[in-house]
């Protein structure tokens, strides 16, 4: 967990109390000057405070407090959490942080139950865990990609990629999320080297997580999928990697077995039905 932040100049650990244990030892691992700081549930720790209340996958609602702290302004923070699940705790974290002036460099979790689309909620930021819990299964070195449904302003055109390396065949526009990159700043990156587009000419809506032991012949990976909506002309593909297909109707989208992962399936849902995907429809 350190290892991914260590080059991150991080000022300030903060941890949420987790169950009764604490990731403490990051702070120390991170360097002698990272100081360390608790977000707790309501009531539990003393002097003034900052509040955030967020909703619960399971019950209605929680308060969660941090100290009102002068020190923590314009510090680099790093949040450590035991698990992302629905993400609530997590973007509460984020405000609270934010609330006492702490620059939100990042967040890392122990675990991560990607299906439930915890990420979705914190977009903007940087986010690492250890382990993914997929198919129910407890996987390490998961990777973290995104992935986009880019479409004519009108919604009549779709445009996709043909891989030139291997795995070859047609996919969706997109790729991995790099160590302390948000999925916005990869959806940036990725957009233009694949597409020549430039992100604030577009419209962007995150749509569905895809989650499966066997998406990728590659390994385990999760995709963030964004519905990208732009002007297509002068797109162009990466070279020596990409080249641009452009499908002008829904009958003529090339057949799932063209497509080098699991795309195939979730474009032609996308496309003929517009039906919502669930997160782990793809096996």
């Amino acid at each position: 967990m350190t290892d991914k932040w260590r080059n991150q100049n991080i000022d300030c650990v903060v941890y949420l109390d987790a169950r009764g244990f604490l990731f403490s030892p990051v702070a120390r691992e991170l360097g002698r000057h990272v100081g360390f700081k608790l977000i707790r549930k309501e009531g539990k720790l003393p002097g003034p405070v900052h509040s955030c209340e967020y909703c619960l996958e399971y019950r209605d609602k929680d308060v969660i407090e941090i100290q009102d702290s002068e020190a923590m302004k314009g510090k680099r923070v790093l949040i450590i959490d035991d698990v992302l699940a629905t993400g609530g705790t997590a973007a509460a974290a984020v405000e609270l942080v934010e609330q006492v002036g702490g620059i939100v460099v990042g967040l890392a979790f122990a675990i991560e139950i990607p299906s439930l689309e915890g990420r979705a909620k914190l977009l903007d930021y940087a986010v690492s865990s250890e382990i993914s819990i997929i198919e129910g299964r407890p996987c390490a070195d998961v990777e973290y990609c995104v992935d986009m449904i880019v479409e004519s302003i009108d919604r009549n055109s779709l445009l996709l990629i043909q891989r030139l390396n291997e795995p070859t065949g047609i996919a969706m526009v997109g790729g991995r999320i790099e160590n302390a990159e948000s999925a916005s700043e990869a959806l940036d990156r990725e957009l233009w080297e694949e597409t020549g587009l430039d992100e604030g000419n577009c419209t962007t809506t995150y749509h569905s997580t895809l989650v499966g032991l066997n998406r990728d012949p590659r390994g385990v990976k999760v995709s963030l999928v964004f519905v990208v909506t732009a002007d297509l002309t002068g797109t162009r593909g990466e070279v020596d990697k990409t080249e641009i297909v452009l499908v002008e109707k829904s009958s003529e989208l090339p057949a799932m077995t063209n497509f080098a992962f699991d795309h195939g399936r979730f474009v032609h849902h996308y496309r003929t039905d517009h039906t919502e995907i669930e997160p782990q429809m793809v096996v």
